[in-house]
């Protein structure tokens, strides 16, 4: 019975995290952006320590998704 109440409540309650990381996205940037191949968003490259020896660009800021998502290629 308990894994029932439980199944229950996470989906009645899932609609409401969906809305929650929804309102991340509601700011944004007013125009559309194309950063090309090669290339970085503010024009910074980054270099993640002890991981890889790649440079990243970023494409995607999190500046530009209100804190809720960053790409890097």
């Amino acid at each position: 019975m308990k894994r029932a109440k439980f199944i229950s409540t996470v989906l009645a309650l899932f609609p409401l995290g969906i809305i929650t990381s929804l309102k991340a996205f509601g700011k944004r940037t007013e125009k559309g952006f194309k950063v090309a191949a090669g290339e970085s968003r503010f024009g910074e490259q980054f270099r993640m320590k002890g991981v890889t020896l790649n440079v990243l660009d970023l494409k995607v800021s999190a500046k530009d998704t209100n804190g809720a998502l960053a790409i890097f290629e």
